[in-house]
């Protein structure tokens, strides 16, 4: 064992993301103590890619990513097996997933929707906002829920223009969702955002609203955007849109 196994114990030769198989045992489990742990009849074993989950995917398990690197950076350790890596724990808020089907006890479902605003066509840069949460600042999309009576596009628009001061938007289409779990002290919830493509006709509006609890605005290309979110949270979309504007230009 100790010939085919080795932890990696330097970040930066991990990938920035692994994906997994989970049971809904596995999965309902990891709500309940917000951590996923490995075992000997269901161990945790991850790869480099989708293709190469397929190969040992069992029937009815629902497929996730982890951001490896950066819950490395938090603690988790990852061993380097053949076919790919194994850890013995991995904290929920790593793992996203686009879709969940089914009901899990203890987890509270929250609908999204927010938009990925661009301000040029030719070299475009994406609009992020700095949120304070306590003592916490993140760069963030802009997004919220959805209310009732409203569609996904709807909710997108009216987030954006709430929390952006942007009211001059055009949507060009949707883009995609990302799915990832928030974990606190007391709960445990799944977000899924629906995010819409969409173009600030005055970009010089840009006036972060404070009431929203945002303190700064940026205009950022792809790999900023890329380098300044949370990769859980942000980078499945942004890495969408890097695809989606790789098609226009080709």
């Amino acid at each position: 064992m100790e010939n085919t196994k080795k932890t990696v114990s330097k970040i930066a030769k991990l990938p920035i993301w692994l994906y997994c198989a989970l049971t809904r045992k596995q999965l309902t489990d990891a709500i309940a103590s917000r951590v996923l742990r490995s075992s000997v009849t269901a161990p945790l074993i991850l790869t480099k890619t989708r293709q190469q989950l397929q190969q040992v995917r069992k029937p009815r398990t629902i497929l996730v990513r982890v951001a490896a690197q950066a819950a490395a950076q938090a603690g988790a350790i990852f061993e380097s097996i053949k076919g790919g890596y194994h850890t013995s724990k991995l904290s929920l808020q790593y793992i996203s997933c686009s879709k969940l089907s089914g009901r899990y006890q203890k987890l509270t479902r929250v609908d999204c929707a927010g938009g990925i605003v661009l301000r040029t066509k030719q070299d475009p840069e994406i609009l992020l906002l700095l949120k304070a949460e306590g003592d916490q600042l993140d760069w963030v999309l802009p997004k919220g829920r959805r209310k009732a009576g409203e569609n996904r596009q709807q909710t997108a628009i009216r987030e954006v223009q709430e929390e952006t001061g942007l009211t001059a938007l055009k949507i060009k289409k949707f883009l995609g969702r990302e799915g990832y779990f928030v974990v606190s002290n007391k709960s445990v919830s799944y977000k899924r955002i629906s995010y819409y493509l969409m173009y600030s006709l005055e970009p010089n509006s840009l006036s972060v609203q404070e009431r929203e609890g945002f303190i700064d605005g940026r205009w950022v290309n792809i790999a900023d955007a890329l380098s300044l979110t949370n990769p859980t949270r942000a980078h499945n979309i942004l890495n969408r849109l890097t695809s989606e504007l790789g098609k226009e230009k080709g």
